[in-house]
């Protein structure tokens, strides 16, 4: 399998104070605004009554308003099982818009108005036409709360997705608890399965998994004795290296880690201390930026071991700063492959392509849209726009195939997908290795 190199899916920042305060000002804002609505809906209900009342005694038809309140009753309850009253379901998606990334947003817009019309053609949701709104949530942990404020606000959204940052999606954790309306997540830091809010899911494989599963392979082709660790201090970057430290450790692998910074310009003395400590493997868990560096400087200093990247040399801001013979004969992995053979991938990457003039869009395209598919999918289960019977239905989400892989719903709300493991060439293409779903090894 051959494809060209695309984008990221997006950096990882697990550290929650920056955010807690206003998260905590949008939550209070938001539960006031719902408790005066509510108060609103309460007062208009009692005019309405007692103006039937005063209507019912002046004609002699009091004893016939009951019946027909009860009657009016049963028929709302039917309409919200069916879907509702309305003629459309309304799905709620986050991008990041306007922040350091607007590709990825760009994607999302996309995909949005893509499934939109895949839907519709398709009989739409229960019969219901579909309708897709996108909010901006700048890739950040502000910004996602904001977005998911309003989606939540809205009564006419039935479900809420997007929110591929893992930033983002510790940040709604919160207000989704509160809000009570179901959200799908693809953050792929392992703290999200450890949150066990009972409306957040998440569509995707967290790192944990992904890192053995690239471990595993590398162990496969190299057969190292010792295996090093380039990484910075950051949640996403450090998160990777313990991963891959632990896998070691348990299969009895020596290990040897160097740590820098975010925004560092030379990894020189944690090469030179990994090539002299005999490491003929190195685990490369860093963002691109400093991915880049590393690469040079290891090619520059005559150090080749078999190397495994971490998910972001899947990132054009890596693979189109590098050369070939720089990079050449690294592995990387993550869940995205742009010549995936999983059902249904190649006919969404052709639609795409066709409307949008790009074959191989963002990730985040490929993972919204396995979003929607599994939202579609549980609201149908679910009969209803009901937020608890989605909700329900999403736990009890079985083998479910979507372009991401075979979902099937854990204790943890976690419906983990494929992994890819790749090798880039001389040419910077990346030729598929190996697959797997979960920690099962597939080819």
């Amino acid at each position: 399998m051959i494809l060209k190199w695309k984008r990221k899916i997006g950096p990882l920042d697990h550290d929650q104070s920056q955010y807690e305060t206003q998260r905590e000002v949008i939550s209070k804002r938001t539960r006031r605004k719902v408790m005066k609505k509510l108060l609103a809906v309460l007062l208009t209900l009692a005019l309405a009554l007692s103006l039937i009342a005063c209507s019912a005694s002046s004609s002699g038809e009091s004893e016939e308003a009951p019946a027909e309140a009860t009657e009016s009753g049963t028929e709302t309850a039917e309409a919200t099982e069916e879907g509702g009253g309305s003629d459309k379901i309304v799905i709620g998606l986050s991008g990041n818009l306007t922040g350091y990334d607007p590709a990825s947003g760009e994607a999302v817009q996309n995909t949005a108005a893509l499934a939109t019309d895949i839907f519709n053609e398709n009989g739409g949701i229960m019969g219901k036409d579909v309708e897709i709104q996108v909010f901006d949530d700048q890739g950040s942990a502000e910004g996602a709360v904001n977005a998911v404020s309003l989606m939540l606000e809205d009564p006419d959204i039935v479900i809420m997705g997007g929110l591929v940052y893992s930033t983002t999606d510790l940040a709604v954790d919160e207000i989704v608890r509160e809000g009570g309306k179901p959200c799908i997540v693809s953050g792929s830091t392992p703290s999200i399965s450890d949150l066990h809010n009972p409306y957040m899911f998440r569509l995707r494989t967290n790192d944990n998994v992904q890192t053995a599963c690239a471990m595993e392979y590398l162990m496969e082709v190299s057969d190292a004795k010792v295996v090093g660790g380039l990484y910075t201090t950051d949640d996403y970057s450090y998160g990777c290296w313990v991963a891959c430290e632990n896998w070691c450790k348990e299969k009895g692998i020596e290990t040897i880690g160097q740590g820098g910074a975010i925004g560092d310009t030379d990894f020189t003395s944690q090469i030179l201390a990994l090539r002299d400590a005999g490491a003929d493997a190195v685990y490369v868990s860093l963002n691109a930026a400093e991915m880049v560096i590393a690469c040079r400087q290891m090619h520059e200093l005559g150090y080749a071991p078999k190397v495994m990247a971490g998910m972001t040399a899947s990132n054009s801001d890596f693979i189109d700063l590098v050369e070939g013979d720089e990079v050449g004969g690294w592995y990387t992995y993550s869940e995205i492959s742009f010549d995936s053979d999983v059902e249904g991938c190649q006919e969404f990457l052709a639609a795409y392509k066709e409307r949008f003039g790009e074959g191989n869009p963002e990730s985040s395209a490929i993972i919204v849209y396995g979003q929607l598919q599994l939202m579609k999918d549980a609201i149908e289960r679910a009969g209803s726009t009901d937020g608890e019977a989605i909700t329900k239905a999403l736990e009890e989400t079985k083998d479910l195939q979507v372009i991401t892989g075979n979902l099937t719903c854990d204790e943890n709300h976690d419906l983990p997908g494929c992994t890819f493991v790749k090798e880039i060439n001389h040419d910077k293409i990346e030729e598929v290795r190996a697959l797997y779903v979960g920690y099962d090894r597939q080819y």
